[in-house]
């Protein structure tokens, strides 16, 4: 029964991998003519998903080739998802996959319960040279409190990104005034960490190290309010900062004056803010190249819109742009556009792309240097041909994304967003930022089933 499952899920795993749509969904008997190495590609991309539980663990158990050759890709066994209850079974897991990593670094997820948490942090501490990624969740009364104490002492030589994710509340937090390198939770430890993410709890239970860390992602959707000024004075510590993810409205007082200036800063995030546009006014960012707006609404942005003044400066220099899940009207979209006229590659994911395709098409001065775009859902699949022929620029589409387009149309095929930030080498399984929605493939109206081939 789990051959026979584990066939069939590989097999339209293979078929999308190849572009073999043609073939029929049940007929898997090629799968055992592939090559060794064919099939370990096959199984690297189908791990590259936000799987649970893992592909590798159930994949080591089809049968003994596929059991063989999982078993000797030592990198197949970084990913160490130990998010389950329990210090022993979480041990079992970490010390099999730290095993079958052989030398390799890992990157481990874990959950920390109320009566064993003591146990998984020790685990984590035998294990410290092992880990190039961490991400630690605690649901139960004064965790962070807790959890900031004992990963101030850790020493994690290898580490590359630390996740702290805290779901339950506590009364009072620290003073972020009295933030400096020797406050911060690792406190020189982690000499290679870049990457900081903290979720659901003030940041100020856990100022990052101030030194070489260029990645910053903030989540707050609770009562843990952050002040501009307190906010400013986190920012202008971390000095290498490149990288800024605001998941959330949890920053008080945005002065929108322009005056929290971050030179370094190229790539800026914001999710369900409802204050973006005052934020927007606020920062001050000449060498932003990347901006990714998330679940951002007409009232959101509104601000921004309005506080202009005729022929200021643009405050968006971004050469790329993400709307991922965003519900912009026709009007503001366009005004957004204007806003960056420098953008050569545009995305828009997890949400229908037509209107942007008639903006575009109806305008050539929209936008005049773009050069790709990025979709991933239409209602009228037949419009991506006539904007091709308007506006010839290279196309990503996503693969269960239908179109007929002309046979000199540049197109690249993908199946999931791209790692924030780019170029990371660390896979942030935590941000969902980077993932698309459930309803985020093609949707195809039946009206055009029969340009599209399908019944």
């Amino acid at each position: 029964m789990r051959q026979g499952r584990w066939y069939h899920k590989l097999w339209l795993r293979i078929k999308q991998f190849g572009h073999y749509k043609h073939l029929p969904d049940d007929d898997t008997s090629l799968i055992d003519r592939l090559s060794d190495a064919t099939l370990l590609r096959i199984f690297v991309f189908t791990q590259s998903a936000f799987a649970s539980p893992p592909p590798e663990r159930a994949i080591s158990h089809v049968n003994r080739r596929w059991r063989a050759i999982v078993l000797g890709h030592a990198a197949l066994w970084r990913q160490v998802d130990a998010k389950v209850l329990g210090s022993s079974l979480q041990q079992d897991i970490i010390e099999t996959y730290l095993s079958r990593a052989r030398t390799l670094t890992t990157d481990l997820r874990v959950i920390l319960s109320e009566d064993e948490w003591t146990r998984t942090l020790e685990i984590i501490t035998t294990h410290s040279t092992r880990w190039r990624l961490i991400s630690i969740r605690a649901d139960f009364n004064s965790s962070p409190h807790l959890l900031s104490q004992h990963i101030s002492q850790f020493h994690l030589p290898h580490l590359e990104h630390l996740s702290v994710i805290c779901l339950d509340g506590f009364c009072e937090t620290p003073d972020l005034d009295t933030i400096d390198g020797d406050t911060s939770i690792l406190r020189g430890s982690a000499p290679r960490l870049t990457s900081f993410r903290v979720q659901h709890s003030a940041i100020t239970y856990f100022p990052p190290p101030l030194h070489g860390l260029t990645t910053l992602h903030l989540e707050e959707f609770g009562d843990h309010r952050i002040n501009y000024k307190t906010f400013c004075r986190l920012i202008h510590s971390i000095y290498s900062l490149t990288n800024l993810s605001i998941y959330g409205d949890f920053i008080d007082h945005w002065t929108m004056a322009g005056d929290l200036h971050i030179p370094a800063l190229r790539s800026l995030r914001s999710g369900s803010n409802a204050s973006l546009g005052a934020m927007l006014l606020s920062l001050s960012v000449p060498g932003l190249a990347s901006l990714t707006l998330y679940n951002e609404w007409d009232s959101h942005i509104r601000e921004f819109f309005r506080q202009r003044e005729p022929g200021y400066e643009t405050k968006l220099p971004c050469v790329h742009l993400m709307l991922k899940g965003c519900h912009f009207s026709l009007s503001s979209l366009r005004t957004l556009l204007e806003e960056a006229p420098a953008i050569y590659r545009l995305d828009i994911i997890d949400g229908f792309a037509d209107d942007a395709l008639d903006l575009l098409q109806n305008d050539n001065a929209l936008l005049p240097s773009l050069c790709a775009l990025s979709i991933n859902r239409l209602h009228d699949p037949t419009k991506l041909s006539n904007f091709y022929a308007s506006r010839r620029v290279g196309l990503r589409l996503h693969f269960n994304l239908d179109a007929v387009l002309p046979p000199s149309a540049s197109i690249v095929r993908w199946d999931g967003p791209e790692s924030w930030p780019a170029g990371s080498k660390c896979i942030d399984r935590d941000d969902f930022m980077t993932r698309l929605s459930e309803a985020g493939v093609a949707c195809r109206s039946p009206r055009y089933a029969k340009v599209l081939g399908v019944s």
